[in-house]
């Protein structure tokens, strides 16, 4: 897994290429660390080049989302799922935690 970290406006994107599985949850926390002390409050994961998530990817999507919110990050965003990935969220609860968007620019014409 690979992920390269953008600023847009005050919104933190994590553009994520590759698999989320096992052992990745601090390779995650890490990068959303960085743009937490960079200033955002928000931040989005780009999962458009995800083809793969397997239940401890899910888990550490979980822990993701209570160590950024511990952090003082208010909202954690995703774009790019699957419809496959998508059910899978909604099935086990994520989607009440991270807000599923259809594609970057949704997100940024939202915050015009």
């Amino acid at each position: 897994m690979e992920i390269n970290s953008r600023v847009v406006r005050d919104i933190g994107f994590m553009d994520i290429k590759g698999d989320i599985i096992a052992f990745v949850g601090d390779e995650l926390y890490a990068a959303a660390k960085e743009l937490i002390s960079n200033g955002c409050k928000r931040i989005c994961l780009n999962l458009s080049q995800v083809p793969f998530i397997n239940s401890s990817g899910i888990a550490s999507l979980i822990v993701l989302n209570t160590k950024t919110n511990e952090s003082g990050m208010t909202e954690l965003w995703a774009y790019g799922l699957t419809p496959h990935f998508k059910k899978i969220f909604g099935m086990v609860g994520l989607t009440s935690y991270i807000k599923l968007y259809d594609g970057e620019e949704e997100i940024l014409n939202m915050e015009s």
